[in-house]
């Protein structure tokens, strides 16, 4: 049996008290900030979330739990996510690919001084 961190165990535990957390990173965020964390509904967003365990945290032990095999995500969901993962991942791609445009310096050589040197433009 894998041994889980309290964060897993507690992530795991919204899940299986409210499956579709697994899909939907919004609603395991409420239910885990309700249900875990306390939410405070009198006091203020900025108070709660202060005192909130990070969305990003929540977000990496629910990956962390998919990639251990003890969650499991929709087809749909995951059809999204592969989705979404490979346009972000052109968009990065074409981004490096025009930076490299705009940064490439323009290089020559030249002798100065009896040595070759490089001179950037």
């Amino acid at each position: 049996m894998t041994k889980l961190t309290k964060q897993q165990s507690l992530v795991l535990g919204v899940i299986q008290r409210h499956p579709a957390a697994a899909d939907s990173e919004t609603f395991l965020l409420e239910r885990y900030w309700i249900e875990v964390d306390k939410w405070d509904e009198t006091k203020s967003l900025y108070w709660n979330l202060q005192r909130s365990t990070h969305a990003e945290t929540i977000s990496r032990r629910r990956r962390e739990l998919y990639n251990m095999g003890l969650i499991e995500y929709s087809d749909k969901a995951l059809k999204s996510r592969t989705k979404a993962f490979k346009k972000e991942l052109d968009a990065h791609s074409n981004y490096s690919k025009d930076m490299a445009e705009i940064v490439k310096p323009k290089i020559r050589f030249e002798m100065v001084d009896g040595e070759r040197v490089a001179v950037i433009e």
